[in-house]
């Protein structure tokens, strides 16, 4: 049995792994926003086509029921090296006098560019094991959300197009997850599997900055791009309270056909707490008054998904040639429709007065998304050359209206390759995907993102609208990765076809 031959080999091989991945994970997953692609090099080479044939640990968090399938003790470690390439091109803004009316000459913007380069630290490491139980399959690991958690616009001169409603970001998020899988065995093959993952979800950090306007009298609050109360925000916070749970399903109606169904069916209430510091900006009469901080909430929920696949394999003998998957994603971004700030004390003493406090929303109004995924593999040669492509197409988070540039979702294509290769059951693998962001545009007049303008009773007002102009992005990423399968590492080629448990748990 491969339980037997597991443990005799190295009692503690499995307990150090765990205690590994836990402790590597847990500092150096850093994601947060809106997904723009796949997790792990196999599932980014098929262009996330991966629902069904989730063949490695990730399948934690791709489809928990196929963990039953991947035999043996397996360590999984994915890196993905992403560069975001974002510009927003600002309308000129028209002053406008306290009735309305146009005043001046507009104010024109340089061309805004992200400022962050690559960001390095996209990570998933994970361990399963079926235990030698035929049926059964388990697993743990960390994984972060596989998008951008770090990103800056410029703002030098203190006259940035973003400035109100973004200046830079670094965020930290992990989920740290549990799985278990079963499958039915019946007649010499697999039917159907049936699994679930719980994940405790954790934002160690969250650094999120842009400028609002504190309260005064018009002349001083009412101006597109400098006011001479404008204050800068630097929130601080953290959660450590979020849990969600994701379950599958697949089932082969005949050996080369397979069916998959799989959901996070419990969004996550995050309700970060920390400090909002601020401070006036250089272009503010405020610029030489102490920094404060103010005790605050922040909260948001991360959305619900529904993934369903179908996939053909084609078999020769016992060997799966090729495949040939499509999944459709349905994501519930519509429950993110603001981040709320909540002060945790009424007023405070500062800037040379009593400044009042209630609530800041900062609307988002996200929408619902779909995609669509086409993806598979071909074992070019058994164990040592396995190939990979994939494409994918995914609607907007973003309505136009609501435009922004701290974690853009705009309509989206992505195309991707990998390749691996296995040599005693470790496989080592690499991946590469651009996604393509369709240029879009908010007309002079649709803009609903606005500046923020704190009012002597505590409400906010929204000032002039910020996010008007063209946008234009894209993503490139390389994903490398890691598996290795402890068996056939230990006892070489073919110690998996060994008989395994015949009774279940």
């Amino acid at each position: 049995m491969r339980l037997k031959h597991f443990f005799s080999a190295s009692p503690w091989t499995a307990a150090a792994c765990l205690v590994t991945a836990m402790v590597l994970s847990a500092g150096n997953v850093h994601a947060a926003g809106f997904e723009y692609g796949p997790q792990g090099f196999h599932a980014v080479g098929r262009g996330g086509a991966f629902t069904l044939k989730a063949d490695d640990a990730s399948a934690m968090y791709w489809n928990p029921s196929r963990l039953s399938l991947v035999k043996g003790t397996q360590l999984h470690y994915s890196h993905s090296f992403t560069l975001e390439t974002l510009s927003f091109k600002r309308n000129p803004a028209q002053p406008l006098d306290y009735a309305g009316n146009p005043k001046g000459d507009p104010v024109t913007f340089d061309e805004a560019r992200q400022a962050d380069g690559f960001f390095p630290m996209g990570i998933s490491l994970g361990l399963s094991s079926d235990f030698g139980l035929r049926d059964w399959g388990f697993a743990i690991g960390f994984v972060g959300p596989s998008a951008m958690g770090k990103a800056s616009f410029d703002d030098p001169n203190n006259d940035s197009a973003t400035r109100y409603a973004f200046k830079n970001m670094d965020i930290l998020m992990a989920f740290l997850t549990a799985s278990v899988s079963w499958k039915y065995h019946a007649y010499g093959r697999d039917w159907f599997g049936l699994g679930v993952s719980f994940q405790y979800a954790t934002i160690p950090s969250m650094k999120y900055s842009l400028d609002l306007v504190s309260p005064g009298g018009p002349t001083n609050t009412n101006h597109p791009v400098q006011t001479r109360n404008d204050l800068e925000a630097n929130l601080d916070m953290s959660d450590w309270s979020g849990f969600s749970a994701i379950i599958g399903a697949w089932v082969r109606p005949i050996p080369s056909l397979e069916i998959a169904l799989t959901a996070r069916v419990l969004p996550i209430n995050f309700e970060l707490s920390g400090d909002i510091e601020m401070k006036g900006t250089q272009n503010s009469i405020l610029k030489n008054y102490p920094a404060f901080k103010v005790p605050a909430t922040l909260k948001f929920t991360y959305p619900m998904s529904v993934q369903t696949a179908i996939r053909y394999r084609h078999l020769r003998g016992d060997r799966e040639v090729f495949d040939i998957e499509a999944d459709f994603v349905w994501e519930e971004w519509s429950a993110m429709d603001s981040f709320d700030v909540n002060f945790k004390v009424n007023s405070v003493e500062a800037l040379g007065s009593t400044i009042m406090l209630k609530e800041l929303n900062l609307a988002r109004n996200y929408q619902d998304t779909y995609s669509v995924r086409l993806g598979g593999q071909y074992n070019a040669i058994p164990k040592w050359l396995t190939v990979r492509l994939g494409t994918w197409w995914e609607s907007a988070a973003h309505r136009t209206a609501y435009t922004m540039v701290d974690l853009p979702s705009f309509e989206r294509l992505g195309i991707a390759a990998g390749l691996s290769t296995e040599w005693r059951g470790i496989e080592i693998g690499i991946s590469y995907a651009h996604v393509f962001q369709m240029d879009r545009t908010v007309g002079a007049g649709e803009g609903r993102i606005y500046q923020q303008i704190l009012q002597p009773d505590g409400t906010i007002k929204n000032g002039y609208a910020v996010n008007e102009g063209s946008y234009s992005g894209s993503f490139d990423i390389i994903t490398i990765g890691l598996n290795i399968t402890w068996e056939t590492l230990v006892y070489g080629e073919g110690a998996l076809d060994r008989p395994t448990e015949e009774t279940s748990l």
